[in-house]
């Protein structure tokens, strides 16, 4: 994820000092009548319901 500062953004924040690395973690659940397979790491094999 790349986001650029500007005027006319929703993701600014105040300026400050972000020391080490920022991470980012998205955690997408699906069902098995999820469609867009290329977008799960394994679209080879079913969505299990837990």
């Amino acid at each position: 994820m790349i986001f650029i500062p500007a005027d006319n953004t929703w993701h600014g924040f105040e300026k400050r000092s972000i020391p080490g690395v920022r991470k980012s973690l998205i955690l997408n659940y699906v069902t098995p009548e999820w469609r867009a397979r290329e977008q799960l790491s394994y679209p080879d094999q079913p969505v299990v319901a837990a």
